[in-house]
């Protein structure tokens, strides 16, 4: 991840276009901009702040979240800063007034009855009048406009095929945009739902704790042939499993482009300790084979073992580069574009890696330390300035 201020600092006094990526906080903006994100992720972290000191700041297609867990909110900026398609995770300050995020992260229908219509309804309370968005062509939901205060919300499902698994967004556009997780299960043996009403620990003030993101935990024996789709943002709970399989796959690669992986072990200050601590095809192992590189005439892959990964490791990057210096070579000419993840050599879940245009390089995942437990995160973001830069922002000196 790279530092934010770092690149704010170098922009044009009046416009900066962040490349397409994940950015930490701090930051401080103290002129009146323009800042384009691409669709990139700014994460401010616990003790951590975005502080936007002028007027006259415009922050445009980008996701901003919100990692602490304290009452001290952590990102604050003038009555007149304007959003256009950012969505906000976590609370924030607009001049004087605090804007909670009081929102369910999760909405879980459970089972329902596939091939036929199914209906549910639940509280929603808003903190401003917003619209209500869904992409999915097989979801309806009513009504369209929210107001400020207590709503309804209705969730119309249209014969979802049996064995489907519902994973989709609704997005709450007011100042920011508010994202609600819709999940739930078709399955033939399920009961048939006519306006059943779901109860959310959802708050009657907007001035109440924020809702942490949904963790999906690897069931406790991490066996099981089903396989979960992820999307970008995601997070896994992997303390219960001891390796895993990390593979990028493809069905087309008509350029036969030769893509190569890389993993960067990171310490606390988000560098790696030593040169080592990139593998790749030159350095295919940790020390203690913790991580490895695995390759064969017929697939490439990640091994992770978690136990084992030194206590100094805060942060694994699993990165994908496509080899050369031809500019033409990106990763849109590789449609349906995944990644694989394996459990104890059972595929558990996989991460298509959506809207690639001219990068060279992306960052596929990350696992990371939380307390005592890791967690893998889904990120699917290019990384325009390549390889060489990602290495030197990972503390890698390349050669020239």
């Amino acid at each position: 991840m790279i530092q934010l201020q770092d690149i704010i600092d170098k922009c044009d006094e009046h416009e900066c276009h962040l490349s397409k990526g994940i950015y930490i906080a701090p930051l401080i903006i103290s002129h009146p901009c323009k800042i384009y994100g691409d669709g990139s992720i700014i994460i401010i972290s616990a003790k951590k702040k975005v502080e936007i000191r002028s007027s006259g700041v415009e922050l445009y297609d980008l996701r901003i979240e919100s990692e602490s867990n304290t009452d001290d909110v952590n990102f604050v900026c003038q009555s007149d800063t304007k959003f256009y398609n950012v969505v906000f995770k976590g609370d924030f300050v607009v001049g004087s007034q605090v804007v909670k995020d009081v929102y369910p992260s999760i909405v879980n229908l459970g089972s329902f009855n596939s091939d036929s219509d199914n209906s549910y309804q639940f509280e929603l309370i808003s903190c401003e009048d917003c619209s209500i968005i869904c992409d999915a062509s097989d979801i309806t939901i009513v009504p369209e406009q929210i107001k400020r205060g207590q709503n309804t919300i209705s969730i119309h499902l249209e014969n979802i095929r049996s064995g489907t698994t519902l994973y989709t967004k609704i997005k709450l556009v007011g100042t920011v945009t508010r994202e609600i997780l819709i999940h739930g299960e078709a399955d033939s043996n399920a009961p048939l739902h006519i306006s059943s009403i779901i109860s959310l620990a959802t708050s009657d003030s907007c001035f109440t704790s924020v809702h942490s993101p949904p963790i999906i935990a690897l069931p406790p024996d991490c066996s099981g042939n089903k396989i979960t789709k992820l999307q970008r943002g995601q997070r896994i709970q992997l303390s219960r499993c001891d390796e895993l399989k990390i593979k990028l796959d493809m069905r087309s690669n008509k350029r036969n482009l030769d893509v190569d992986g890389y993993a960067f072990l990171l310490g606390e200050n988000g560098k790696v300790l030593k040169e080592q601590d990139l593998i790749f095809w030159g350095n295919k192992e940790t020390d203690n084979s913790s991580i490895k590189l695995i390759e064969s005439d017929s697939e490439s892959y990640f091994r992770v073992k978690i136990e084992e990964l030194d206590d100094s490791i805060s942060k694994v990057v699993i990165c994908y580069s496509i080899y050369g210096d031809d500019p033409n070579e990106t990763f849109n000419l590789i449609p349906d574009l995944f990644v694989r993840l394996f459990v104890n050599e059972i595929e558990v879940f996989r991460f298509e890696l959506l809207n690639l245009n001219q990068e060279k390089t992306i960052v596929a995942i990350e696992i990371y330390r939380r307390n005592d437990s890791w967690r893998l995160s889904c990120v699917g973001s290019g990384y325009q300035a390549g390889l060489r830069r990602m290495c030197e922002d990972y503390g890698i000196e390349v050669a020239d």
